[in-house]
């Protein structure tokens, strides 16, 4: 009975041996896999690595070991084959050395690629159609005149209207300097940096879309395009919310009254100058779609002057009623009002000593 009992505890021991050995093996293992999960270095420069369409799991890995990225091919394979759903996605990345296996991987499949970063554009409202363009064509390295042209096309305005229900025939109108005038909402965008100006423009159109459903336009006599037109004479007119639904009602009187409306604003764009530049007499005086001081020019431009703003739209839905038929702006942005052309030119010529 005694030998039995040495026999088992014998057997025992081994077994606890055994087991312990097994034990410091799979935490040995369990070190030496997060160890060789961590960064290479802490050098943090930048890699840039390409993973083809169709690359296998062992093709990316090889390559990340080539390229210094990774400390091991097996455990890196072995902790995708811990991650079966893990999907590696073709691309281009900036990866480092200083980045662990799990950080890496992580970018690769969630496609953290540089065709998907974005860029960050602002257009400020109040801005040209073409202000707006440059800035895309700088941006995303397009051909200007291409852009412009591709624009204009009729098919893909066409292609718009059926998309878009605000956008209408009116801005196939051959008088039209450029038919997105006014409908590219201001606003700060993020883009693919594979982005097409299609889909810039597009982006830019659903925002508008968006905006513009939140306004209650459809009890208007004027229809959307003649709104985004008055819109945007109101957007560069005034000031503040307050003051261009003070002169959206003075427009509005304007027009029930049968008179030109007078803008500055449109003579600037019917000239294609700059508001920082002089408009000579022959340039107020000229016959043109947009043109407002001209005396034969009645009614509102062919077209808005530039891209507009929620505040502008709510003015010309919303404006404050007066009786008012003149509006003046000093140098310092302060508005004066008058009933009577007399009492314009009187508040000018005060305003002018």
């Amino acid at each position: 009975m005694g030998r039995k009992n040495k026999r088992l505890k014998r057997w025992v021991k081994i077994l606890i041996t055994i087991i312990s050995i097994i034990l410091c093996l799979i935490i040995v293992g369990i070190i030496s896999f997060i160890i060789l999960l961590k960064p290479v270095t802490n050098n943090k420069k930048e890699i840039i690595f390409k993973i083809k369409n169709g690359s296998s799991r062992t093709d990316i890995v090889k390559n990340l070991k080539k390229n210094n990225l990774i400390r091991s091919e097996y455990a890196t394979l072995f902790y995708l084959f811990l991650n079966r759903d893990m999907i590696l996605m073709d691309g281009t990345y900036i990866l480092s050395p200083s980045m662990s296996t799990r950080d890496i991987m992580y970018n690769l499949s969630t496609g953290k690629n540089e065709e998907n970063k974005g860029i960050t554009l602002t257009f400020v409202e109040g801005k040209r159609y073409t202000t707006y363009i440059k800035s895309i064509c700088e941006t995303f390295s397009f051909n200007y005149n291409e852009v412009i042209n591709k624009l204009n096309n009729e098919n893909y305005l066409n292609s718009l209207i059926a998309k878009y229900s605000f956008l209408t025939n009116d801005i196939l109108n051959s008088d039209i300097y450029y038919p997105l005038e006014g409908y590219l909402y201001p606003d700060t965008y993020t883009f693919k940096k594979t982005a097409t100006i299609e889909e810039i423009v597009e982006k830019m159109l659903d925002n508008f879309s968006k905006h513009l459903n939140e306004l209650n336009y459809q009890n208007s006599q004027y229809n959307i395009h003649q709104l985004v037109t008055l819109a945007s004479i109101v957007e560069l007119e005034g000031n503040d919310s307050k003051s261009r639904k003070d002169i959206a009602g003075v427009f509005y009187n304007r027009l029930n009254n049968n008179m030109n409306l007078g803008s500055d604003i449109t003579t600037y764009y019917g000239s294609q100058k700059k508001l920082s530049d002089t408009l000579t007499a022959a340039e107020f005086n000229e016959i043109n779609a947009y043109n407002t001081r001209a005396i034969s020019k009645k009614g509102l431009p062919v077209g808005p002057v530039c891209n507009v703003s929620s505040s502008s739209l709510d003015a010309v839905l919303n404006p404050n009623k007066s009786d008012y038929l003149y509006f003046y702006a000093d140098k310092n942005g302060n508005i004066y009002y008058a009933h009577t052309y007399e009492e314009h030119l009187q508040i000018i010529n005060s305003l002018r000593k």
